[in-house]
């Protein structure tokens, strides 16, 4: 599947997702769980055929999409994926400009408990 690079970083992130058009195999939406996306792009966007004017390239897997909407469904309702851009934003500060990284930061990180204590949106509720 062939996207421009802003299409690219954001499907990739799970920020923008397929979701199949009932009846028309290869045929998707596109769309984001995220307003500020969703006003970003003009999504949901019209129904957009994935596949090559020649047919010299196959379409994208139906099983691969619905298994990346499923990831980008659960990554937005359970708050897990603000969590993890932190801690990748983290991670990203830890590198060097020479390209390396703090190896021993992130093993102590990780060896004092590192994705322990990660609260879903259910235990937050319970909270309250």
């Amino acid at each position: 599947m062939t996207l421009n690079p802003t299409a690219h970083l954001v499907f990739g992130g799970f920020d923008i997702f397929l979701e199949p058009v009932d009846s028309q195999e290869h045929t998707y939406y596109v769309k984001s769980l995220k307003s500020a996306i969703s006003l970003a792009f003009g999504l949901p966007v019209p129904p957009c055929l994935f596949i090559s004017d020649d047919r010299s390239i196959e379409p994208p897997s139906p099983r691969l999409l619905a298994l990346h909407r499923a990831i980008a469904h659960i990554l937005f309702l359970s708050g897990a994926g603000e969590y993890i851009n932190e801690i990748l934003n983290d991670f990203d500060k830890t590198e060097s400009r020479d390209g390396t990284t703090e190896l021993g930061f992130m093993v102590s990180w990780r060896m004092s408990g590192g994705l322990r204590g990660l609260k879903t949106r259910k235990d937050c509720d319970r909270v309250s």
